[in-house]
C-alpha cells in the first residue's frame, strides 16, 4: 500500500453559508463536500480507490453507516426467519459460501480493501453487497408464499431515457431511487468519480451514498448510463453473480450498448432485476430483465424508455408477486406518467426532466398522490444531460433537520475536472410543489428512519401524526397512522383508550378522501378491529361483511378474525394481531394484518 499522504489533513476553503467546501485527502484521492453532497474523486488501482472510499466513509460517517445497516438487516432477517430451526451460524455461513462462489478474486480483493479502509471486518462489507440479492430471495420466500413474518425494506425505482430528437437537442436520462433505509442517503449522499489505472477500465461515476462500495446508478466516460430496478418474482438461484457486481462491471468495462449487452448475457443471476442501459453515442438504449431463467432484452422504441418495478417479459411475469397492493399500483402509475411525458415530447431539457421526476400528482386526475413519481421514500433523483454534459443530483429531505427544497447540485461529466478549484452550483427546478407535501415528506421520512432503526412505535406515531396534521386528505396516510395507533393500544395491553378514539376519528375522516378499493377495504378492516377491541361484536360483524379484500393476506386476516369473533378470545386475538401489523410507509399500505 502506498504511503498515506497528508493523512487526516482537512482543509476548509471558501467557507460561506451557501457554499461550504471541505477537502480531505487520502493517497491520490480526495473528498469534497458541496452544498450537502459528498463528491469523491478517486484515483489509482481498483483496490486503492476502494480503500480510499472506505477511509473517507469511516472518517465522515458518525452513525448509521449503510454497511452496518445492510449487514444488521441480514442478521435480523436470518434470526427471525431461520435461526430458530437451523441457527444463525449455519444459515449465514451457507449464504456466505453460496453468494461468494461466483465472485471473482478481483472483486473480493477490492471489497476487502474497502473494509480495510473503513476499519471494519471484511465479512460485514460482503454482507452489505449481498443484501440486494438476499433481500430479493427473502422477499420471495415471504411474500411469494403469503408469509409476512418479517418485513423486508422495498426498493422502488423510476427511470426514463429520452433520446435526442428535433425537440430534444441531447439524450436525457433520469431516475428516482426509493428506499426507506435509515437515512444514510439523507445524511451522506455521494457522487463518486473513479479513475482506474487499469487500462481495461473506463473512468466512471457512481451515484450512491458515502460508505456504499457498489451502486445502482452509474455513468461512464463513453457516455453509457446504467440504472438498476427491483423486480419481485419467484425465480431464485442461490449461486450466481451479485447484481451490484454486474452493474459495476458494465459501468467499468462497456464502451457501448453491444458490450453492455454482452456483459449482461455472460452472467448468471440469483434473482430478478431490471437493468436499464442508455448510450449517448448510440442515441438509444435497452431494458434487460434478468433472472435465473435468463436475460430478456427490450429495445428503446419511439419516444423513449420509461420503467418502474413490474415485469414486461412474460418469462418473469408468470412468477411475479407484489409485497402489497399499493406497490403494484404505484409502479403502474409511475410507468404511465413517464410514458405520457415522453409521448407528449415534454422531456426536452434538464429542467423538464427534473420536473417529471418531481411529479407529485396522479397523471389522470391531477390530484396529489403520495405513490406517484416522487414518493416519500424517494432518496435520490438524478438527471444526466448529454447536451450540457452535466449531472444533476437531487437532494432528499434531511432527517431531523428540514424538508427538501427540491434543489439539485450540478456536477460536470468531465473526468479531467479539478475538484479542488471547482465550484459546484445548485439548480432549483421550476416545478411547483404543494408546500404541505414537503412537510409530509419530512415527517414520514423521519418515521421510516425510526421504523428501520430502533422501531419505537411512539416515535413513529408522533411523526405520522405531524404528517397527517400537515395533510389530512390522503386515505393511505390516515390508515397507516390509524394502524400505528392500534399497535400503540396493543402495546399498552389495551389500557390506553385514547389511542382507539384517535384512530377511529382519523378513519372516519378518511371516508371523504378514498381513492380506490384498497383504501376502503383497509378502512373497514381497521374499524372492524376497533369495534372488537371495544367489545362491540355486532358492529364489527357489519364492518367485516362489507370488506372486499384486495390481497390474499387481507382475505386470510378477515377469515381469521371472523372465526374467533363470537368467542371469548376475540378481543385478545385482535389485540395480539394489532401488535404484529406491519405497515409500509413507502407505499402507505399494510403489508401484514396479523
Amino acid at each position: 500500500m502506498k504511503n498515506i499522504l497528508l493523512l487526516g489533513l482537512v482543509l476548509f476553503i471558501g467557507i460561506s453559508s451557501a457554499h461550504a467546501k471541505k477537502i480531505d485527502f487520502y493517497e491520490n484521492s480526495t473528498l469534497h463536500y458541496y452544498n450537502g453532497l459528498y463528491v469523491l474523486d478517486l484515483h489509482g488501482s481498483r483496490e486503492e480507490m476502494m480503500r480510499a472510499h472506505g477511509f473517507f466513509a469511516a472518517k465522515n460517517i458518525q452513525a448509521n453507516s449503510p454497511i452496518q445497516f445492510f449487514s444488521s438487516v441480514m442478521d435480523k432477517a436470518l434470526d427471525e426467519k431461520f435461526n430458530s430451526k437451523l441457527g444463525v451460524g449455519v444459515v449465514s455461513g451457507s449464504l456466505d459460501v453460496l453468494l461468494k462462489m461466483k465472485m471473482s478474486k478481483e472483486d473480493q480483493k477490492a471489497y476487502s480493501a474497502f473494509a480495510q479502509g473503513m476499519n471494519v471486518p471484511a465479512k460485514q462489507v460482503f454482507k452489505a453487497l449481498y443484501y440486494p440479492d438476499f433481500g430479493e430471495m427473502l422477499a420471495s420466500v415471504q411474500y411469494g408464499k403469503n408469509e409476512t413474518a418479517i418485513q423486508v425494506p422495498e426498493f422502488g425505482c423510476s427511470t426514463f431515457v429520452a433520446p435526442k430528437s428535433t425537440q430534444n437537442p441531447g439524450l436525457l436520462f433520469g431516475r428516482n431511487l426509493e428506499f426507506g433505509g435509515v437515512g444514510y442517503f439523507d445524511r451522506y449522499p455521494a457522487v463518486v468519480y473513479l479513475h482506474s489505472t487499469d487500462p481495461k477500465d473506463i473512468p466512471y461515476v457512481q451515484m450512491t451514498a458515502l460508505g456504499l462500495p457498489g451502486t445502482h446508478t452509474a455513468y461512464n466516460q463513453s457516455g453509457l448510463m446504467i440504472s438498476l430496478h427491483q423486480l419481485t418474482a419467484n425465480q431464485l438461484n442461490p449461486v450466481g453473480d451479485l447484481i451490484l457486481n454486474v452493474v459495476d462491471e458494465v459501468a467499468r468495462r462497456a464502451h457501448n450498448l453491444t458490450e453492455a449487452r454482452q456483459i449482461i448475457q455472460s452472467k448468471k443471476f440469483t434473482t430478478p432485476w431490471k437493468i436499464i442501459v442508455a448510450s449517448e453515442s448510440d442515441n438509444s438504449g435497452f431494458l434487460a430483465e434478468v433472472s435465473p431463467k435468463g436475460e430478456f432484452f427490450h429495445e428503446l422504441q419511439g419516444s423513449g424508455l420509461g420503467e418502474s418495478n413490474h415485469a414486461v417479459s412474460k418469462e418473469i411475469k408468470s412468477d411475479e408477486f407484489f409485497a402489497n397492493y399499493n406497490y403494484i399500483q404505484s409502479s403502474i402509475m409511475r410507468k404511465a406518467a413517464l410514458h405520457d411525458a415522453l409521448d407528449a415530447n415534454k422531456v426536452i431539457d434538464a429542467d423538464s426532466a427534473m420536473n417529471l421526476l418531481g411529479q407529485r400528482t396522479q397523471p389522470v386526475t391531477g390530484s396529489n398522490s403520495f405513490i406517484s413519481l416522487s414518493k416519500f421514500s424517494n432518496i435520490m433523483s438524478v438527471v444526466v444531460s448529454a447536451k450540457d454534459h452535466t449531472l444533476y443530483y437531487g437532494l432528499a429531505s434531511r432527517i431531523n433537520t428540514k424538508p427538501s427544497s427540491g434543489v439539485y447540485v450540478k456536477l460536470p461529466l468531465d473526468f479531467k475536472t479539478d475538484f479542488a478549484t471547482y465550484e459546484a452550483a445548485v439548480h432549483q427546478p421550476s416545478v411547483v410543489y404543494d408546500a404541505a407535501l414537503l412537510d409530509v415528506d419530512h415527517h414520514v421520512r423521519a418515521a421510516m428512519t425510526e421504523s428501520n432503526q430502533k422501531g419505537d412505535i411512539t416515535v413513529i406515531a408522533k411523526n405520522l401524526k405531524k404528517a397527517v396534521e400537515a395533510y389530512s386528505m390522503d386515505a393511505g396516510l390516515n390508515s397507516v397512522y390509524a394502524a400505528t395507533l392500534l399497535k400503540l393500544f396493543a402495546a399498552t395491553e389495551g389500557k390506553s383508550e385514547q389511542y382507539l378514539t384517535e384512530a377511529q376519528a382519523v378513519l372516519e375522516y378518511s371516508k371523504a378522501v378514498f381513492k380506490g378499493e384498497n383504501d376502503k377495504a383497509i378502512h373497514l378492516l381497521l374499524l372492524a378491529r376497533i369495534a372488537v377491541l371495544k367489545n362491540n361484536q355486532n358492529e364489527a360483524v357489519e364492518f367485516y361483511k362489507n370488506i372486499v379484500p384486495t390481497s390474499s393476506q387481507m382475505k386470510m386476516a378477515i377469515a381469521s378474525d371472523m372465526k374467533v369473533l363470537k368467542s371469548n378470545d376475540a378481543r385478545k386475538s385482535v389485540l395480539e394481531k394489532s401488535k404484529k401489523v406491519k405497515i409500509t410507509l413507502s407505499d402507505l399500505d399494510i403489508v401484514s394484518f396479523q
